[in-house]
């Protein structure tokens, strides 16, 4: 067994143990960073076949993808129980105009004030519980984006990217994904197992954390599924370990709070 079947053997034997109730991951981040995608890698990953759960734009079609809030919850086949991932509309604006989820239909979704079928920036309704309220938001950005941030003409979406973190309540954990790291890096194009020694996706991933205020440990860079027809180790791994510590993290704030008895 090599390194990258080692390590997939240990990520499915901790991702395993998570089997507390109700738990909820909630994806945000600009449009075209991958996140529907993302999730159906999670599930294919956990499957072990290509799985299509939820529905995903090409990016050469016009137009935003994720229009409604919608989740997507684990099945009995699953590495992980009692698990489910709400997708969100990206956000992508020029200029002054905006064509993506708003500042507030954001806070809402970080808030849990929102219900199933929420129409992104048309309802205004405020759900009566908080029963969508995450315990781990993850970031989602591309390679592209994160590599170019710096150079953008359009510092409005440099400014969303900062902005997400403060749209997070305290008590709820945070990671980043960075996506399509194999369209910045040839080695890691060639063979996705080099995505762990590439310099150009590590610089990213400081980028990412300095832009998301997180600790360099809470970035992940991966490749999604979206050429292959065949799960495979070496793209498992690097999804296998954000799905790890995103419920690892999400575990971590449901424990019981402290009480004036305690």
């Amino acid at each position: 067994m090599n390194a990258m079947e080692s390590a997939e053997t240990n990520l499915k034997i901790n991702i395993k143990k998570h089997k507390i109730k109700d738990l909820k991951i909630t994806l945000v981040g600009h449009a075209g960073a991958g996140k529907s995608t993302f999730i159906n890698s999670v599930f294919s990953t956990s499957r072990g076949r290509m799985v299509d759960l939820v529905g995903v734009k090409s990016e050469n079609v016009a137009g935003l993808g994720t229009l409604k809030f919608d989740g997507t919850k684990a099945g009995p086949d699953d590495m992980f129980q009692s698990v489910t991932f709400f997708d969100t509309m990206g956000f992508s604006r020029s200029g002054n105009k905006c064509s993506g989820i708003s500042e507030a239909d954001l806070k809402r979704v970080c808030n849990g004030e929102i219900k199933i079928r929420h129409q992104f920036n048309l309802d205004t309704t405020k759900a009566a519980t908080p029963k969508y309220r995450p315990n781990c938001v993850i970031f989602v950005a591309s390679a592209e984006v994160m590599l170019n941030l710096d150079i953008m003409t359009d510092s409005t979406l440099k400014d969303q990217l900062k902005g997400l973190n403060a749209c997070v309540p305290r008590d709820i954990a945070k990671i980043a994904v960075v996506t399509k790291c194999d369209n910045i890096c040839n080695d890691t194009a060639k063979d996705a197992s080099n995505i762990f020694k590439s310099r150009i996706v590590e610089r990213v991933v400081k980028r990412a954390a300095s832009t998301f205020g997180l600790q360099e440990n809470k970035v992940f860079p991966i490749v999604n599924y979206t050429k292959e027809v065949e799960t495979n180790t070496k793209l498992n791994v690097p999804i296998m370990y954000a799905l790890r510590y995103a419920l690892d993290y999400a575990t971590d704030r449901v424990e019981d709070p402290l009480s004036d008895e305690d």
